[in-house]
């Protein structure tokens, strides 16, 4: 089984998810194809965390985000866009139309899990749930949300904590870590 065919199915879960979802994101709302690596630590990502891409995973992801209805787009093309400072000029570099752009990373074993996060993202946990998340045949996907604008940027960062139970992927939860803004 090729890389691609191996995420196509869990990749056009989670585009079909963030498609269903459109209407409450700000803008139009378009896919970065390239898959983030499958590390907790990646919330902002570099040029570098997209090295390994496979052009075939490449391909299919750009053809499932156009099939939900999506654009595809480089999460680079407004790098220079920063976050908006108080009591300073908006960022320059910034889209003039609002646009949220999504990367989908690839799968993790276990559930959710933000490295340095203590202070937990829901009560009575410290975002690290991969053991029993693992214990019971979840994965987290990492997904960042880049919300784009003339105000400047905002990140949101989920982990998609899903499961396959008859060969069909579905969503176990959407577990927010950090916003940026």
């Amino acid at each position: 089984m090729s890389v691609a065919s191996a995420d196509t199915s869990l990749a056009a879960h989670l585009i079909r998810e963030v498609a269903s979802f459109k209407e409450e994101h700000v803008g139009r709302v378009a896919v970065d194809p390239r898959p983030l690596p499958a590390r907790p630590d990646v919330y902002s990502p570099e040029p570098d965390d997209f090295s390994g891409a496979n052009p075939d995973s490449l391909r299919v992801r750009s053809d499932l985000a156009l099939a939900a209805g999506l654009d595809t787009i480089s999460s680079f093309k407004f790098k220079t866009c920063q976050f908006a400072v108080p009591g300073r000029p908006l960022p320059t570099g910034c889209p003039a139309d609002p646009i949220t752009i999504v990367l989908i990373g690839m799968p993790r074993v276990g559930g959710t899990y933000f490295p340095g996060n203590n202070t937990g993202t829901r009560p009575h946990t410290n975002s690290d749930d991969r053991t029993s998340g693992a214990a019971l045949r979840h994965v987290s996907v990492r997904v960042v949300y880049m919300i784009l604008g003339p105000y400047g940027r905002i990140v949101s960062v989920y982990d998609f904590v899903v499961r396959r139970p008859n060969g069909v992927w579905e969503t176990v939860e959407q577990v927010p870590l950090v916003i940026i803004e």
